[in-house]
C-alpha cells in the first residue's frame, strides 16, 4: 500500500470511531452511523483497502482501544451489537466490488451498489444480536418488538440516510480516485 492509501484507510478508521459515539438511543441497540461509514468506505476505497480498514478498526477495538461505543477487548464478542461491527468487513468489501464497476458513476448506481452491503450489516447484525440476547444473556425478547426495532426501524433509517451519503460519495470519488 502506498502512503496515500494508508492515510485514506486511517481516515476511515477515525470516521468509524467518531461515528460509534454519535448514537440515537433505541431499545435493544443504539442507532449509529457506522454502517454508513462502512458503505462509504467501500464505495471510495478498493475492495482490499476497505476490508483492511474494517479489519483494522475491529482489531483496534478487540485490542482494547476505545474505538467502539460499547466495551472493547475480547469482551466485545459478547456485546449484542458485535455482529453489526463484524459484518463491516464483508459489507465494505462487497460494496467496493460492486461500486468499482465502470458504470457505477451516479448517486443512484452507488445507492444500488451499497444495498447488498447494507443488507449484510442488517441481517448479520440483527441475527447476532438476537442470538446474544436469547442464548448468552438469557433475555426473553418479544419477537414483534425485535423485528420492528432492529429490522424495520434500523433498516429504514439506513435506507434513508444512505441517500445523502451516496451523494457525498459521488462528490468525493474524483478526489480519491487518484489514491
Amino acid at each position: 500500500m502506498n502512503p496515500k492509501r494508508i492515510c485514506a484507510c486511517s481516515l476511515f478508521v477515525a470516521l468509524f470511531t467518531v461515528s460509534a459515539y454519535i448514537r440515537i438511543p433505541m431499545p435493544f441497540m443504539p442507532l449509529t452511523f457506522q454502517g454508513q461509514i462502512c458503505l462509504v468506505c467501500g464505495m471510495l476505497l478498493s475492495p482490499k483497502s476497505s476490508a483492511v480498514t474494517s479489519t483494522a478498526y475491529i482489531t483496534m477495538g478487540i485490542l482494547g482501544l476505545p474505538v467502539f461505543a460499547s466495551s472493547a477487548s475480547f469482551g466485545f464478542f459478547t456485546e449484542p451489537t458485535a455482529g453489526y461491527i463484524l459484518s463491516f468487513i464483508p459489507a465494505s468489501y462487497i460494496t467496493s466490488l460492486l461500486s468499482s464497476k465502470p458504470n457505477c458513476n451516479s448517486t443512484g448506481s452507488l445507492y444500488l451498489a451499497s444495498l447488498p452491503g447494507l443488507f449484510i450489516i442488517e441481517i448479520f447484525g440483527s441475527g447476532y444480536l438476537y442470538l446474544i440476547y436469547t442464548y448468552y444473556l438469557k433475555t426473553a425478547i418479544n419477537l414483534f418488538d425485535f423485528v420492528v426495532t432492529c429490522l424495520l426501524i434500523n433498516t429504514a433509517k439506513d435506507l434513508l440516510v444512505n441517500i445523502p451519503f451516496c451523494k457525498l460519495t459521488k462528490r468525493l470519488r474524483p478526489a480519491l480516485s487518484r489514491i
